[in-house]
């Protein structure tokens, strides 16, 4: 199938000039036209061209029939005027440039989310978005994160994860692309004008240890007047091939391709990791504590978590491999921070619970003073001056410097041992007091005072 004439769409060109087209691998594919149009045509163009325009190049072979050559947005389009003729440039790009528009943030916890149901969820918020499956992706495997990364980025290190590619479409309007190399039998190249051996040793040393072999790293650069597109199956010299690069040329009135053959080896990628993410943090909510670990929802999070939750680690002041340690878990509800110490996502961490709107602001309102305190009121209170434990229910213990020990309650006090207990003053006395009586017991000998002194005993001794 060989290009025998152009055809352009919106934009009639009388003559053409100039054309040229470049895809590769993990890129967006640009394509630039230059041709003279007519005055009628320069005023109608520049009344509808706007950022969502659509540009067509068509070709048509041997037997008249009519098929792309490249389709892209309208990116840049200028009109150069001299005398009487009007000179038309536009450069043009495939509809994935749109996913390189602007950074996102999301967070896909749940290990076993399809990869697939990812990508689709994203090409999908875009108009004609579509995702062609080729490399079988499976699930995530585990947590991953799209942190101030484009769509096209993100999508790209998905990739490099299964160490495969993506492939930009260029034959047809929308956001479409192709993840992986689709599994087709290839279609055999045997005219060509001439052809080159590439050697890609750098790239074998890179990508040897994620199955790229000696044999991957041969290639071919073939110039033909053939039409194949990116990522076609090519039969060429007796070997399979995948096409991983396009160029296309208007050369002497004729349309010239020249394609990069690499084996599907050669197109494994090697996984990396996003560096913009080393040392950030999201904010969230936790939802549900279990033992030392946290769910959390994320208030950053732009996919609102459909992807489901996983049980974070929560960072504690210390923590041993013995059992010794903090442990002070948050509680629901609480704002807590998901941390990133590197650029594997996956070893996120919870921590950093934070004060926010609460509702008691004088509990936190003097830095003299630190507290540890649960939501049911129980309270360790450090003062300049004194030690408080309290339920804040009438119940406490008060260690305070200048006046020793006091132990209020609004209910019994017991205290119990299995050997002794002393009560020694070793400077004044010992005062005991009460409204009804005290009572001292010792086995079947009692001594108990009720407005009356009553002793009981075997043997009474009073000297």
């Amino acid at each position: 199938m060989r290009a025998v004439r152009i055809e352009t769409s919106p934009f009639q060109i009388l003559s053409l000039v100039e054309f040229e087209s470049i895809l590769k691998k993990n890129q967006h594919g640009c394509a630039k036209i230059s041709g003279y149009i007519s005055a009628e045509e320069k005023n109608r163009i520049m009344a509808m061209i706007s950022e969502e325009t659509w540009a067509h190049i068509w070709f048509y072979d041997e037997t008249e029939g009519k098929n792309i050559l490249f389709c892209g947005y309208i990116e840049d389009l200028r009109i150069h005027a001299e005398a009487d003729t009007f000179l038309l440039t536009a450069l043009l790009k495939t509809g994935t440039g749109k996913m390189d528009m602007g950074e996102h943030i999301g967070v896909y916890q749940n290990g076993t989310t399809s990869c697939q149901k990812i990508l689709e969820t994203i090409v999908q918020g875009y108009t004609d978005g579509k995702l062609l499956m080729g490399t079988e992706a499976g699930n995530i495997g585990k947590m991953v994160v799209q942190y101030k990364e484009t769509d096209w980025e993100f999508a790209k290190r998905l990739a490099a994860q299964k160490n495969t590619v993506l492939m930009a479409n260029e034959k047809s309007t929308g956001v479409k692309y192709t993840f992986g190399i689709i599994e087709e039998a290839g279609r055999e190249l045997l005219s060509y004008e001439s052809y080159s051996i590439v050697n890609l040793i750098g790239e074998y040393q890179i990508k040897k240890n994620c199955g790229m072999t000696e044999s991957d790293a041969v290639a071919y650069k073939v110039k033909t007047r053939e039409i194949f597109y990116m990522g076609d199956a090519v039969c060429f010299l007796g070997k399979n091939y995948v096409v991983g690069e396009v160029e296309r040329k208007w050369e002497g009135n004729e349309i010239y391709n020249y394609y990069l053959l690499e084996t599907k080896g050669e197109l494994r990628q090697m996984p990396y990791g996003n560096k913009k993410i080393i040392g950030a943090s999201l904010k969230g909510n936790v939802t549900s504590v279990k033992k030392d670990t946290v769910k959390v929802v994320l208030m950053e999070d732009e996919t609102g978590g459909w992807a489901g939750q996983k049980w974070f680690a929560y960072s504690t002041i210390y923590s041993s491999p013995d059992g010794t340690g903090w442990y002070c878990m948050p509680e629901k509800g609480d704002s807590v921070r998901l941390y990133f110490p590197n650029e594997n996502e996956a070893e996120a961490y919870v921590n950093s619970s934070v004060n926010e709107q609460s509702s008691n602001s004088s509990a936190r309102s003097n830095p003299d003073e630190k507290s540890i305190k649960n939501k049911q009121g129980k309270e360790v209170l450090f003062k300049p001056d004194r030690l408080v434990f309290t339920n804040n229910k009438g119940m406490s213990i008060e260690i305070v410097d200048d006046e020793g020990i006091l132990i209020e309650s609004d209910k019994s006090i017991t205290i119990k041992a299995k050997e002794n207990i002393g009560i020694i003053s070793m400077e004044q006395g010992v005062e005991m007091s009460a409204p009804e009586k005290i009572a001292f017991q010792q086995g079947s000998t009692m001594l108990e005072l009720a407005d009356d002194i009553n002793v009981q005993g075997g043997r009474v001794n009073m000297q």
